[in-house]
């Protein structure tokens, strides 16, 4: 598990790493749920689709809303507020995607997925999680193949993904 961090961590951009450690630590009280919702994340997609989901494919795309998702719904708990917890999601979550390593598609991809799931908890925070998964797998079995930058704002409302599933 420590390997798999380390690993992880060198091959982050430091300044990056750096804003979104000083942002977690301004906000101590929204670690547990942070780091919690992308346990609960990566459980929900180890079950659902093994390791796939590591991919650019629909799995990803799924993972990468739902990680935002259950962010937002997570903290809610703690900062009572919808905005605030939806904003807090999309801080960590853009701060980690500029911490990554990514292709320019890649990133956008992932991105534009955040944002849906950002945008589903705004609108649906109080429903039954079943139900949200469910929506999110629809959208996700739905998802376009992005093909270049400029389509994606022609995608809005919609997930997704650069690479075809291998089922």
């Amino acid at each position: 598990m420590i390997k798999k961090v380390w690993t992880r961590l060198k091959g982050m951009q430091a300044g990056p790493l750096i804003r979104l450690a000083f942002l977690l630590l301004l906000h101590p009280y929204r670690i547990r749920p942070t780091i919690q919702s992308s346990k609960e994340t990566m459980a929900l997609c180890d079950q659902r689709y093994g390791n796939t989901h590591h991919k650019t494919n629909r799995a990803n795309a799924f993972r990468h809303a739902y990680w935002n998702y259950k962010m937002a719904k997570n903290c809610l708990k703690t900062v009572k507020n919808a905005q605030k917890a939806a904003k807090w999601a999309q801080k960590v979550t853009d701060l980690y995607e500029n911490v990554s390593v990514n292709e320019t598609l890649e990133r956008a991809m992932d991105l534009h997925n955040n944002k849906i799931g950002i945008d589903l908890f705004l609108t649906d925070f109080e429903q039954k999680e079943d139900i949200i998964v469910k929506k999110l797998v629809e959208l996700a079995q739905n998802a376009e193949k992005l093909h270049d930058l400029a389509s994606l704002n022609s995608l809005e409302g919609k997930m997704v993904y650069l690479e075809e599933d291998l089922v």
